[in-house]
């Protein structure tokens, strides 16, 4: 299978099995970047404090599941 034929069919894919499939591709390559990390974790903290101070809204998984599945 060529790489433009496994596009071709991933594009096909729900949304939801696009998202576990990009997910299985990037933690096949992840080689553990500490500083990529560090940022990602600081991003996760900012994202934090702003749904608790509600400046961010947040959705249920079971909706997003069903609206992109």
């Amino acid at each position: 299978m060529t790489i433009e034929t496994l596009v071709e069919e991933s594009l096909k894919l729900k949304p939801l099995d696009k998202f576990r499939l990009a997910n299985i591709i990037l933690e096949s390559v992840d080689v553990g970047q500490p500083d990529i990390d560090k940022m990602w974790g600081e991003e996760a903290e900012r994202r934090l404090v702003a749904v608790q101070q509600g400046a961010l809204k947040t959705i249920d998984l079971d909706d997003f599941i069903r609206e992109y599945q």
